[in-house]
């Protein structure tokens, strides 16, 4: 009987979490071992529990007297299906049990629960950048780069990246930043690059403000403070018409004296 079999002496913040490409995971995984005592499996557990990331819920003994143990493993059982949902392992139960000529194994058996659960699951790639950006996280420190052609090729591959959710420019990009954060959690900004007076050439960021177009009705322009009032040019006009005196030929000046 091994009912005092205390799997959670370990702290867990010195585990490792427990993966395929460790030999003895493989093994279990595989139903490869072999043991003449279920107390060499039951050793083999203690080493594991003490090694590798466990749950934090272990089930009781079983019937048989012989423990259980519940633990992550990367990699485990993963299907296509759940690798597109972020999956990256399952929790498997390592059960001893017994074989013909009296000897044993340890086996695993998949455990479900939800993705929430797991210590480890792909992060899902994100529609825009965010403030863990390379180049945002440089223009943050006030990084200097010494050619503008890298800083150009940097954007431009932020650009294919991103290519639904940022506008590249000369020298410039637009998007959409995310930061959990922030309310809202979106925000539009302007990545640019400016030169630098001692030498070289840094990024700059700065929330992206666009300029709105100004159109004016005939009464507006009319009554703007620097416009010439209504009927003012036809005024000066007529005034200097009125002033100009008209120039006669000397034919219509000879019929003028004969009358």
């Amino acid at each position: 009987m091994y009912h005092s079999v205390n799997f959670m002496e370990t702290k867990l913040s010195n585990k490792e979490v427990a993966g395929l490409n460790d030999p003895t995971i493989e093994a279990i995984v595989g139903g490869l071992f072999r043991f003449s005592r279920e107390s060499q499996a039951v050793s083999l557990l203690q080493r594991l529990s003490k090694n590798f990331l466990i749950s934090d819920d272990q089930e009781p003994v079983q019937p048989s007297g012989c423990p259980t143990l519940k633990i992550w493993i990367h990699g485990f059982s993963v299907t296509e299906s759940e690798q597109e949902k972020g999956f990256l392992g399952h929790f498997a139960r390592l059960t001893i049990k017994k074989l013909d000529g009296g000897k044993v194994t340890i086996v695993a058996e998949k455990i479900s629960s939800s993705l929430s659960n797991h210590p480890m699951k792909k992060i899902p790639k994100r529609q825009n950048p965010n403030s863990g950006h390379r180049l945002v996280r440089a223009a943050a420190r006030g990084k200097v780069y010494e050619s503008i052609e890298q800083l150009r090729t940097e954007m431009l591959e932020m650009h294919e990246e991103f290519p639904e959710t940022t506008i590249p420019g000369n020298d410039k990009i637009l998007f959409m930043l995310y930061s959990r954060t922030s309310t809202p959690p979106l925000r539009k900004v302007r990545l640019s690059i400016a030169p630098i007076s001692s030498g070289g050439y840094k990024l700059e960021l700065a929330d992206y403000i666009k300029k709105p177009n100004v159109t004016h009705t005939n009464e507006q322009v009319a009554n703007a403070p620097d416009a010439p009032k209504a009927g003012k040019f036809e005024s000066m006009v007529k005034l200097q018409r009125k002033r100009r005196k008209p120039i006669k030929s000397k034919k219509s000046q000879k019929n003028a004296a004969a009358d």
